[in-house]
């Protein structure tokens, strides 16, 4: 079925607008709209060649109006359309002109500041935020904000990590440790029961972890979100 042709850039500047009027980060609209926050920013930015029916109703009900009032402003709908909103088939005729993606489900994780923070080592540690993402699985998923240039460009200062606790990790995949009370982000190798943690950037040199250190692996990194912060 063919679509209406939205003006997207008329409605990402828009949300984003009315998004901080509400003083609300993009990860807080996130949460309130069961969104992932990279969809978030891609409307927002303009960068969506085609902007999901159901994604602007979740994305009003975030920005506390009325979806209509976006269907318009989005050019879905017009003025003198309105009056149908209170007839039983509105959202029948609407469906009829509007090209529907299926929504793939969103789980909500908390964002932590720090990695000591996020894996329990602060006590009393409360998340910054909430965001929404497409995973497998959110159970034992936190995230965490990355400080540093070590792991770029993989992951770049500022990013945020999404991190799996209590995962087993293979040599080759990047892990959140803590090494002498240190916090890492690096990439796991092990051989012959010698743990070395490399960082992505050549600029920076491996750590060798030795059975004298205090070396706890926190978890596994299965995301990472370079463009959110």
């Amino acid at each position: 079925m063919k679509g209406i042709k939205m003006d997207i850039k008329k409605v990402g500047e828009f949300i984003r607008k009315r998004r901080e009027s509400l003083n609300l980060s993009q990860g807080q609209l996130s949460y309130k709209s069961d969104l992932e926050t990279s969809v978030i920013h891609r409307i927002e930015v303009g960068e969506r060649k085609k902007i999901n029916f159901e994604h602007l109703k979740k994305i009003a009900t975030g920005l506390d109006m009325n979806y209509i009032e976006l269907y318009k402003v989005a050019g879905i709908i017009e003025e003198e359309a309105l009056s149908d909103y209170y007839l039983p088939d509105f959202n029948d005729k609407i469906n009829q002109q509007i090209e529907l993606i299926s929504d793939t489900k969103v789980d909500t994780i908390p964002i932590y500041e720090s990695v000591s923070a996020g894996c329990g080592y602060i006590p009393d540690s409360v998340p910054l935020e909430y965001i929404s993402l497409h995973l497998s699985g959110k159970e034992n998923c936190i995230g965490i904000i990355v400080s540093g240039h070590s792991m770029e460009p993989t992951i770049t200062d500022k990013a945020v990590i999404v991190m799996k606790k209590d995962t087993e990790l293979k040599s080759k995949d990047i892990g959140v440790f803590l090494l002498n009370g240190e916090a890492y982000v690096k990439r796991f190798f092990k051989k012959n029961n010698i743990v070395i943690l490399y960082s992505d950037n050549s600029e920076y040199s491996p750590i060798i972890v030795d059975e004298y250190d205090d070396f706890i692996v926190c978890g596994k990194v299965i995301k990472t979100l370079n463009e959110i912060r």
